[in-house]
């Protein structure tokens, strides 16, 4: 039996403190993954577009920081909401500060949840479940 591929997700962020704390989350949670990494929106939004360009494999998931540099998170998701090729890639945007603006938005564009990033290191390993939920089950409403 050929063991599977790690999953391939887009991720949008810009501190890589925050991006080592997913990847241990991810760990803790027993996903095989492989992020690539945007640090700022307008790498993110060629990434979107090179993917469709080149046919590249596409993420299984995205997750996006709300305050990255040059284009915010949620202009990144409308973004791949617009391109046919990205828009039923579940989503998860994320931000250190509850915004219900941001959360409206996100849920607008459909097949995205927003998550406020936790403080504590214990719940910030707890979110590996909830992005392994969204990979085997997509997005619910909550």
């Amino acid at each position: 039996m050929r063991p599977s591929a790690p999953v391939r997700i887009l991720l949008v962020e810009d501190n890589p403190g925050d991006v080592r704390l997913l990847q241990e989350a991810l760990r803790f949670a027993a996903v095989d993954h492989e992020f690539i990494v945007a640090e700022d929106g307008e790498e993110a939004l060629r990434l979107v577009d090179k993917g469709v360009a080149e046919g590249t494999p596409l993420p299984r998931l995205a997750i996006l920081d709300v305050n990255v540099p040059r284009v915010d998170g949620p202009r990144v998701l409308a973004h791949m909401r617009a391109t046919e090729e990205w828009r039923d890639i579940p989503a998860i945007v994320m931000s250190s500060a509850e915004s219900p603006e941001v959360l409206r938005e996100v849920v607008s564009v459909g097949n995205a949840v927003f998550y406020v990033k936790p403080s504590r290191l214990d719940e910030f390993l707890a979110l590996g479940e909830k992005i392994k939920a969204v990979l085997t089950n997509g997005i619910k409403a909550e």
